[in-house]
């Protein structure tokens, strides 16, 4: 135990000294980031809060941090349909010609259904 203690002691005290200010938009940047790979999922959201206690912020401005980066994001990239979520702007041609793919056998099962009704 005292081990563990002497180790966390040591981790603060390594790197820069940051006030809570600084901490704050690190915490903030860094939820952003994760909202570009998608929507936060409940587990993903406490993992943040934990991370946040770790970085002296509180459970409750780590809550207002998120929704500032959620804000920020959608200002910042306004929402697109989920089918643009999917493939992604920035994807490979891959992810557009499986899309694609994925279409055209949807409407050939949609059109052999039709066609047996």
């Amino acid at each position: 135990m005292a081990n563990h203690e002497a180790t966390s002691t040591a981790a603060t005290n390594i790197g820069p000294k940051m006030d809570a200010w600084e901490r704050q938009q690190i915490f903030r940047e860094m939820v952003i980031q994760q909202l570009r790979n998608g929507p936060l999922n409940r587990n993903r959201r406490r993992q943040l809060v934990r991370y946040a206690a770790g970085l002296g912020i509180n459970a409750v401005q780590a809550g207002h941090l998120i929704q500032q980066a959620h804000h920020q994001a959608n200002v910042a990239e306004p929402a697109s349909s989920p089918l643009m979520r999917m493939a992604g702007s920035e994807s490979s041609g891959h992810t557009w010609k499986m899309l694609i793919i994925t279409l055209a056998i949807l409407a050939a099962v949609q059109s052999v259904l039709s066609a047996t009704m």
